[in-house]
């Protein structure tokens, strides 16, 4: 009961967090400034790259070196 209330009002503050930038974010050129940007276009690739070999060693060392259990 307790975890489900947690998540709840974890999904409910990321609604209200969304609710109040949209305005901002939808009054921005996002075009201009990172698609058009030569060095904001590869910021992002650089960052892109990073988050998925970060996210490909975590998956290649959770399936060849588990949790082994202690008992």
């Amino acid at each position: 009961m307790n975890e489900t209330l947690v998540f709840i009002i974890e999904i409910l503050a990321l609604v209200f967090f969304i609710a109040l930038i949209y305005p901002t974010i939808k009054a921005e050129n996002w075009k201009e400034k990172f698609i058009e940007n030569k060095h904001a276009k590869s910021i992002l690739i650089v960052f892109v790259l990073i988050i998925g070999l970060m996210t490909l060693m975590g998956l290649y060392l959770d399936t060849f070196f588990p949790v082994e259990v202690i008992r």
